[in-house]
């Protein structure tokens, strides 16, 4: 069991220590024996640390570190005590450990860590671990870890460790000895997980190595390339043992001065920073000024965790003014976590209210940008009563407004991703699972939509929410005030904005006018706005605008067109005169160029986006959307290094929609070019999908392209969108585990399908692609586990191929359909456990390639199938327990694979189907007991897919595949009584797995891999310490 002495007792106990210092021995050490020379009481050196350093905190850690479990019987290797012959393996040591450390608060002031031997490795386990956590108190103990000092740590292994491990049967040794043998799988990712952590952290690291060998045999446990990081000052040579090395002579000897320099440096740098630290908000305002490139680096650091937290804000105020006493009030609300209600009319600033109250509670800058927004955030969050995330819901929208249905769905599907529950037929029960143990902030924007009184269908309020019984604050926006949330804060926005607030804002939007506006124009225009806050912005930008005398616009502003602001009903027709009025104002590129924005969802977009669109020139698309930004209709984001443009209000942009829809049937060509830009930014983002910065730019991406294809009239973007996400982008998507991506994507293709004429759906050409969807659905179904479906999209893809091959049988591209659907039919009854069914699919498949490749003996792309046809025959024949019949078709498929790979040898689809052949050959071996061999197959598969994700280190299949790999090694090893080996396979797995449950929600596979995975750790650790 790990504990954590206290060295400097009055130091570690006080809160206002300057940082923490903590010791950690290595194998067959101890807290205190392992850093002292002799007996004697001040030959302990981490006192002398603690005499020197009066404002650090100074710990020394012990755990059980046992080489020979004989220790608990004879005292080899000087280990005594009740730990003697005891070890765990080193993940397992740091779980406790990490445990150990939060419960005594480590982790709340800056941290360093000595580290001798195993500990060092213990160290990068334990941050590694940290680094993962959810848990705020275990996560702090990686952000705060400073320096980090190694004394002989065999980074690469130890040559004890492999000499121990080949005396294993003699010695009896632990799994701390198998953990530490030179060239470990697991200490190679470990150490490039350090590497490459320890730079993004800016921890400094410092490494001390053994020049003399131990004892008689002068054997050299560390030598000086298992001793180095691969990061952090240069190694330091020390005239010792690998005993010697952690027992100072004297505060003269090495290496007690270079840790006493380091500390001090450290001591120095926290006492600069302290004294000129400034204020949380300062730091954040001066953050968010970096460029994209700054942010890039950030996020990338940001854990799978904190990326799957929703965070749908309400949309801002291009220039929020006044109600600073309602802010204030509907801020302390959300800060205490109580729900509130947020009362007005349509544009009278419920959203901005509640966008500014939310981002008070956060801390988020007015000036960041909507990428930096999302970051910050995301980061605030664990602070506040919602760390959970917020989730934002529309309850209007469309034929669907008001009903309960949708907006249960929409929580779920924030909260927990579209794969949650998909089997479900009752939103309500989903939602009430997905809410379930989850503290969020819920924005439900148009409230009095739900009413039953408007129509079948809808539900209230309380039939609405009570069901989900809410742990977090739920924030109302409603135009009734009899819908409020009983017993919580009401905030009233029933009134316009103040008179002197009217005149503010009218006055700071119009600051920058290019003609002088009387005194008498501004008091007309703002007796005619009534206070209302998006009439005074649109009117505001008409001033600006400059295009029309201030007199003679002012005339146009009839009484008895803005009469409707008076009733919160009827406010649209005034703010659509409002729209219009500008529009006709812009010039006409401005004019086309809101059109095109229109074309796009309601979500940032680069001025690249609308140079697409409109094909103007930089400069003339620079100043057309300059002038949109003018009149008030688009807002300019402030990230500095890519800026880009989104509507100022959500009223806006339907208008343009409206607008941009019926525009198209007069200008096809401009969706088609947009569709252009579209296809290509989707394809940039997905090539480069890791961080938070990435996949919300892929998220966005994919916005605009679900918004076009919904605009377009088939035929118009096939060629230059459809096709390319069917072929080329929904593959990829699939890669990265993004399947409600590749849902939305496929549903929303095979919905603009049916859009076709009855003469285009008839013709071959648009059968066959309608085909490739259905297998590509097939495809996402099965992954997701949901085979029925599956079936269904597979069932109908086959259907239309073999209509079309037995209209054409010397086609090709058909016959090649033909056998995709037979092997994917094949995977699906495999999956279901019908092999003979399977069987019967697979070899239609592989007769279909075998006559294709017949005929074109040159074309690769026939090799291939076939080698995939017979890799899939030789695992079904292993299952059916038919070896030989198996081995031969494995044979077959690896041969033309390795064939294949000789004409190029980076091919990547070529490398993963050797790899899966290995793996199969692996499987047979393994069911036919002969072990060994099985360990060289996992092996080879095994360093294929590492190979392959140095390349695409987001492939979420690739690390599905390897984390199966990682289970089959481990359940040789275990097989063969190498319980540590076994181990550290399963809990690399475990680690691999953990992460896609969080980057690939829904993959099935992974889930079912995961339960495997715990289930095996535990079985496998009792053997190990039974």
């Amino acid at each position: 069991m790990a504990e954590l002495h206290r060295v400097s007792t009055a130091t570690c106990d006080d809160a206002n220590r300057l940082a923490d210092v903590i010791f950690i021995h290595g194998l067959g050490g101890d807290a205190f024996a392992t850093w002292r020379r002799d007996d004697r009481p001040d030959a302990f050196w981490p006192r002398w640390i603690a005499e020197d350093f009066a404002e650090f905190g100074v710990w020394s850690l012990g755990y059980a570190a046992s080489p020979s479990e004989l220790t608990r019987w004879f005292g080899l290797f000087k280990s005594g005590g009740a730990d003697a012959g005891y070890a765990l393996p080193l993940q397992d040591r740091a779980v406790e450990v990490l445990e150990t450390l939060a419960n005594e608060g480590i982790g709340a002031k800056p941290l360093v860590f000595v580290c001798h031997s195993l500990g060092g490795l213990l160290v990068k386990e334990l941050l590694r671990e940290s680094d993962s956590e959810t848990d705020g108190a275990k996560k702090r103990i990686a952000n705060q870890t400073r320096r980090v000092i190694f004394l002989a740590t065999p980074h690469q292994g130890a040559r004890l460790a492999d000499l121990l491990g080949a005396l294993g049967v003699v010695l009896r040794t632990t799994v701390a000895v198998e953990d530490l043998q030179a060239h470990s799988p697991h200490l190679r990712q470990l150490h490039e997980w350090y590497r490459s952590h320890s730079l993004k952290k800016k921890i400094k690291t410092h490494t001390y190595y053994e020049t003399r060998g131990v004892g008689k045999s002068n054997i050299l446990i560390v030598d000086q390339t298992s001793a180095n990081p691969g990061v952090g000052a240069k190694l330091v040579p020390v005239e010792e043992d690998h005993i010697g090395i952690a027992k100072p002579h004297s505060r003269a000897h090495s290496p007690y001065g270079g840790v006493r320099r380091i500390l001090n440096d450290l001591r120095e740098s926290l006492r600069s920073s302290m004294a000129s630290t400034p204020s949380v908000s300062r730091v954040r305002r001066r953050r968010a000024k970096k460029t994209s490139s700054t942010l890039s680096s950030t996020t990338d650091d940001a854990d799978p965790a904190r990326a799957a937290l929703p965070f749908l804000l309400p949309r801002p105020a291009i220039q929020f003014f006044g109600r600073e006493v309602k802010v204030r009030e509907l801020a302390l609300a959300l800060r205490e976590g109580k729900s509130a209600t947020v009362i007005g009319g349509g544009g009278i600033g419920k959203t901005a209210l509640a966008a500014e109250a939310i981002r008070q509670v956060l801390d988020i800058p007015q000036d960041c940008g909507h990428a930096r927004s999302i970051y910050l955030g995301r980061a605030a969050l664990s602070a506040t009563r919602f760390p959970d995330g917020v989730v934002y819901i529309e309850l209007y929208a469309g034929a669907q407004s008001g009903k309960p249905e949708p907006a249960w769905e929409a929580i779920a599907t924030q909260l927990r991703g579209m794969d949650f529950m998909r089997d479900s037929k009752d939103p309500r029960k989903r939602a009430i699972a997905a809410c379930d143990g989850k503290q969020f902030l819920l924005v439900v924007e148009g409230g009095e939509e739900a009413d039953p009184e408007l129509g079948a269908g809808r539900a209230g309020r309380a039939e609405l929410l009570e069901p989900l019984r809410l742990l977090g604050p739920v924030l109302w926006l409603t135009r009734r005030s009899d819908q409020s949330l009983p017993g919580q804060p009401k905030i009233r926005l029933d009134e316009p904005l103040s008179e002197e607030d009217a005149r503010g804002l009218f006055v700071r939007l119009t600051r920058d006018a290019p003609l002088p506006i009387s005194e008498g124009v501004r008091n007309q225009v703002l007796r005619q706005l009534r206070g209302h806050p998006l009439a005074l912005t649109w009117a505001a930008g008409l001033f600006s605008h400059g295009d029309t005398p201030p007199t003679d616009l002012a005339s146009e502003f009839r009484e008895d067109v803005f009469e409707a602001l008076r009733d919160p009903e009827r406010a649209r027709h005034s703010l659509r005169w409002l729209f219009e009025r500008s529009v006709n104002a812009l010039s006409r590129d401005a004019r086309t160029t809101l059109l095109v924005c229109g074309l796009l969802a309601d979500a940032p977009f680069p001025c690249a986006a609308i140079e697409a669109g409109t094909g103007l020139t930089h400069r003339a698309q620079a100043e057309a959307l300059r002038m949109c930004v003018r009149v008030g209709l688009l807002h300019l984001d402030a990230d500095e290094a890519s800026p880009s443009w989104r509507f100022g209000h959500v009223l806006g942009y339907q208008f343009a929609r409206m607008g941009g829809l019926a525009w198209i049937a007069e200008e096809p060509n401009a969706v088609i070019r947009l569709a252009g830009w579209a296809q290509k930014t989707l394809t940039h983002c997905l090539q480069a999908d890791a961080g938070l910065e990435r996949k919300d730019a892929t998220t966005t991406a994919l916005s605009h392209v679900l918004a076009l294809i919904e605009a377009d009239r088939p035929p118009g973007i096939w060629r230059d969108l459809m096709s390319a996400l069917i072929y080329d982008n929904i593959d990829r998507l699939r890669q990265l585990g993004r399947f409600t991506d590749c849902l939305a994507v496929l549903s929303a293709i095979d919905a603009w399908w049916r859009r076709l004429s009855d003469a285009a759906l008839a013709e071959k050409r648009w059968r066959r692609e309608h085909s490739v969807i259905e297998n590509k659905l097939g495809d996402i179904k099965m992954m997701q586990g949901d085979c029925p479906s599956a079936r269904k999209h597979y069932g109908r893809a086959l259907e239309t191929a073999m209509d079309l091959t037995r209209r054409n049988p010397s086609n090709g591209a058909w016959l090649r359909d033909l056998g995709i659907s037979y092997r994917k039919l094949g995977e699906l009854c495999q999956a279901e456990g019908d092999l003979k069914d399977a069987r019967a699919n697979y070899q239609k498949s592989l007769e279909i390639r075998l006559d294709l490749l017949e005929k074109e003996p040159g074309n690769e792309r026939r090799h291939h199938d076939v080698a995939v046809g017979y890799i899939n025959l030789g695992d079904i024949h292993r299952r059916l327990e038919d070896w030989d019949v198996a081995e031969l078709d494995l044979e077959n498929g690896r041969g033309i694979t390795e064939k294949l790979l000789s004409l190029r040898p980076q091919n990547t689809e070529w490398l993963r189907n050797l790899a899966v052949c290995h793996h199969k050959f692996g499987e047979l071996r393994q069911a036919m007991r002969e072990f060994e061999s099985a360990k060289e197959d996992y092996a080879s598969a095994e360093r294929i897919w590492r190979r392959l994700l140095q390349d695409d280190a987001n492939n979420a299949l690739w690390k599905a595949d390897l984390s199966e790999n990682l289970i089959r090694l481990a359940e040789v090893h275990e097989s063969s009584d190498r319980l540590g080996i076994s181990i550290r396979y399963l809990h690399e797995a475990r680690d691999i797995l953990r992460e896609l449950t969080l980057s690939s929600p829904g993959y099935e596979k992974v889930r079912r891999d995961l339960g495997v995975v715990e289930v095996a750790i535990d079985r496998v650790t009792k053997a190990s310490t039974g």
